[in-house]
This record gives structure tokens, sequence and C-alpha cells, in this order.
């Protein structure tokens, strides 16, 4: 007797589970190589892309160089100046270097040298006059540097040129200039300028500020000029 269509076709059905449970040699090898090309690993930067980003840092924050020759320092805060004692006084005649000390304030300037008589008073409470003590304040307020720096971020230069007013104004050649210490910060790449030292401000003055009875020859360029030192507080 012949048994029903439908138990002929559920003699195959654990063939179809065997087959399903076993894939063949060619469908794992398939699957392998899909899952070989889904997981590549991405290639390892080149050269030229290392070059590249380390310039880019260098340009920031200083690749193979100081960080203060990269970044200017910060200066913001209150800064405390102290001037030197003496001012120097400096002119030419002729070919002869004349130079004299006064005190802070300024004082009499006598010279009796190789037929040289000269007598003339450095007055700093003269209003047109602007002796190099009074060119910064000696409790300066700064967001920025207060001059301009070098390459490297260690020496400060700014022009004193057009201090004072009349016969004493300052001429070209009038600068403030000194070297910065400053140190690393660990809340910024910015390093942060903490003194300056070795200071020196020079106030280039025409010999008419101190006419009639200086006996400057006319065109005399007279350099008052005193040395400093500031410090961050």
């Amino acid at each position: 007797m012949r048994r029903p269509a439908m138990n002929r076709h559920r003699k195959h059905w654990p063939e179809l589970r065997s087959r399903a449970e076993h894939p063949s040699a060619s469908t794992l090898q398939g699957k392998l190589q899909g899952s070989l090309r889904t997981r590549r690993v991405a290639p390892a930067p080149s050269r030229v892309c290392v070059f590249a980003a380390c310039a880019l840092l260098a340009s920031l924050a200083g690749c193979g160089k100081g960080i203060a020759g990269s970044l200017a320092p910060d200066f913001a805060g209150l800064w405390d100046i102290t001037y030197d004692d003496s001012v120097r006084v400096e002119f030419a005649l002729g070919e002869q270097q004349i130079s004299a000390r006064v005190d802070e304030g300024g004082g009499r300037v006598a010279v009796r040298d190789a037929g040289v008589a000269l007598d003339f008073e450095v007055d700093c409470t003269r209003p047109e006059l602007v002796c190099p003590s009074e060119v910064w304040p000696r409790e300066l307020s700064l967001q920025k540097p207060p001059g301009k720096l070098d390459g490297d971020g260690l020496q400060l230069r700014q022009p004193a040129l057009g201090a004072g007013f009349g016969r004493c104004v300052s001429q070209a050649g009038s600068f403030v200039t000194g070297e910065i210490m400053s140190v690393a910060t660990a809340h910024s790449i910015r390093p942060e300028a903490v003194a300056l030292t070795g200071g020196r401000v020079s106030v280039v003055i025409d010999a008419a500020c101190f006419a009639p009875h200086a006996g400057l020859p006319a065109g005399t360029q007279v350099t008052l000029s005193t040395g400093f030192t500031a410090a961050k507080r």
C-alpha cells in the first residue's frame, strides 16, 4: 500500500536541515572572505602625513622648539616697575662722547674737559620733559605685551618716540628694552611672563630742550637713560 505523498516529503527534511547546519567548503570560504573584507584594518599614516601633522603642531605649540619661541608669553596682570636711582646723560661733541650722571629726578651737568665747558640742568619736574623713569608708571596694568617681542619671545622692545612736548619731545632712538622671564603653566600652552630683567629706558632729546644756557651746539642730541626691573604680582 502506497504511503501518502506527504510522507515522502517528510523524509527529505532531515537532509535539508543537515545541509543548512553543515555548509559547504565554498560557502565557508565566501563568508570568510566577506568577513575579512568588512574588518580590513586602515593603513598606517604615511611619513608625509606625519610630517604635515608635525608642521601644523609646530605652528601652534612648537614642534622641536621651546614653547616660548612659538607663542607670545602671557603678560596679563599688574606689574611693579623699579627704576635705578640715577640717570645717565650722554651726548656727542664732534668726535668726543660726553657722559655724566645725575639723580633719578635730574640734576646739574657740568663738563670741563679738553676745552669743553658746559653747564646745564636736567629738571624732570618740567612738564614738557619726560625723563626715563616717567616713561612707564611704577604700577603698570597689562593685558598684552607692552612692546614688540623678538622671534623667540625673550626680548621686548617698545619705542618711546613722542614722549613730552615742545622742544623736549623725545626723538628717534628712544626705546624701552628688557629681557623676558617666563614660566610654563599647567592650565595653558602659553608661557606666563613673570619678570623683565636688564631693562633699559633711553630718551633722546634735542639740545634745544636745555637752551639757552646749556652751551650745547644746535642740533646736538642728548640721551637720558636709566635701568629698571619689572615683576608681575
